[in-house]
């Protein structure tokens, strides 16, 4: 178990946050000399960047294992080379403690063997915070347990006296303690899943990591938030900072996607809430990882039909072994052994009317099939629940398992035969942990949809179980790290 993730971050108006420079710097120490090593912070720094870099900024340094001079130096550059930036982010994952109304972040050489060693050993976390007269606001967010090696009661808890406007998180209740998790820390990947959804307020965005955390723990861990906030609202992920393309000038990429989300239903059909929201989500993840991506809302019949054999003749242009990807979020309906997506004013009044009105599921998979990709993978958050669906008897509720070409991974949702939870705020469970997944460096996508599942699991109480099957051949990593720059 960790004892301290520090993130601070220094905002300026809510107006300018994303119209000048943004840049970041990642600590994470964990091969500690004389303390317990610690399993996560690494890889929470690589999450952290990579969906810091995904959102638009300019610069993420990431530093690993450093001891106590390096760390400070470190600190002090950072200090001179934020200066001006609109936003300056410092995220530290290690031990620290609390310790005489302080916070100090421990050094992977640090010693300290006594409360008094504790001046001299660590540093204070206040030397992770510039200065700067333009910083406007300032968020501190500790992933941390409260414990400490210390029994006198002075050394319990986290405190830390920000001046000015600022807001402090913390992933659980004072006196608690943080799991440190198996890949990421339960945080770490609440705090990413949110920081890439686009257009959620700042103290939003903390209420629903409060509430991730919370529902991925059993309520065990459950993360506070306290500060002292202006009128001001504050976005480290505008909806403007959302960047969806189709195919640019030059020559054609390896990497084609198409997006649908379809949730303006009539009342017959059902309306959703999140389809639309789910699919600019992915949208934006997907070009942050390398995709070309089309991205459709709100398509009929002719629309979405249009739009997959546009997909097969990207893929086509692009050349064989190129990558494609089809993410479907709407309405889905299995007749007769086979799957259909519902269009948006789609007639349907009865069973005997699906194959006429709606698309045939498996339409995206064989154009890209066709196209001689290298991975074809296909993601269906299509077994939201529908009223129709109640006329056609038993046996049609979510989608049939379906029948899969070489070098092809299907995902839904849920499992087969079942429905999937629509979300009660702006996006699904399933999308919420996609992102996430998509955005994690050096996640292979067999390791990324086990993730998926485990968080959606977490989210809905084991309510809803997504489900993937794969015959790809080769390895496919949405965002490759640096040891895998020529995979997928």
């Amino acid at each position: 178990m960790r004892i301290l993730i520090l993130i601070v971050l220094m905002l300026t108006t809510a107006t300018s946050a994303h119209a000048g420079r943004r840049v970041a710097l990642i600590v994470a120490n964990a091969k500690y000399q004389t303390m317990m090593p610690l399993k996560t912070p690494v890889s929470d720094a690589k999450l952290v960047s990579a969906a810091l870099t995904a959102i638009g900024f300019d610069k993420v340094d990431v530093a690993i294992d450093l001891p106590r001079t390096e760390l400070i130096k470190k600190l002090q550059v950072f200090a001179v080379e934020s200066e001006g930036a609109d936003i300056a982010l410092v995220y530290y994952s290690g031990h620290g403690l609390g310790y005489a109304d302080n916070n100090y972040l421990i050094p992977v050489d640090a010693s300290i063997q006594k409360e008094q060693d504790v001046d001299l050993q660590a540093i204070p976390a206040t030397a992770a915070m510039p200065a700067s007269p333009l910083t406007k606001l300032r968020i501190l967010v500790l992933d941390s347990s409260c414990n400490n090696p210390f029994s006198d009661a002075r050394a319990r808890g986290f405190r830390l006296r920000l001046a000015g406007d600022s807001l402090t998180a913390f992933s659980c209740e004072a006196g608690a303690s943080s799991a440190d998790g198996d890949t990421n820390s339960p945080y770490a990947q609440a705090f990413v899943s949110r920081l890439v959804e686009p257009g959620t307020e700042i103290s939003m965005m903390f209420r629903k990591i409060r509430d991730d955390v919370s529902a991925a723990t059993g309520g065990v861990q459950r993360p506070t938030t306290v500060g002292n906030l202006s009128n001001a609202e504050w976005f480290l992920n505008p909806v403007s900072t959302i960047k969806v393309v189709s195919i640019p000038p030059g020559p054609p990429s390896r990497r084609i996607a198409l997006v649908i989300g379809n949730d303006a239903y009539d009342d017959k059909l059902g309306r959703l809430s999140n389809a639309a929201n789910d699919s600019k989500l992915i949208a934006r993840v997907l070009t942050a990882a390398g995709f070309d991506v089309e991205l459709v809302l709100n398509a009929d019949q002719r629309e979405m039909k249009r739009a997959i054999m546009n997909l097969g003749e990207r893929l086509s242009k692009s050349g064989r072994g190129a990558v494609g990807l089809f993410y479907y979020a709407g309405h889905g309906v299995q007749s007769g052994g086979s799957n259909y997506l519902i269009p948006i004013r789609a007639d349907i009044a009865r069973e005997a009317d699906v194959d006429l009105e709606a698309v045939p599921g498996d339409a995206a998979i064989r154009q890209m099939s066709g196209a001689d990709v290298s991975a074809g993978i296909a993601i269906f958050d299509a077994c939201r629940d529908m009223p129709l669906l109640k006329s056609f008897g038993d046996g049609h509720a979510g989608l049939a398992t379906p029948k899969t070409p070489s070098k092809t991974f299907v995902a839904f949702s849920t499992a087969p035969d079942a429905v999937a939870s629509d979300g009660g705020g702006d996006y699904g469970p399933f999308a919420t942990a996609l992102a996430s997944a998509i955005a994690r460096p050096g996640l292979s996508i067999d390791d990324a949809f086990r993730e998926v599942r485990k968080q959606v699991m977490g989210a809905t109480h084991n309510n809803q179980i997504p489900w993937n099957g794969s015959t790809l051949i080769d390895e496919f990593l949405f965002s490759p790290d640096s040891a895998h720059r020529k995979t997928g």
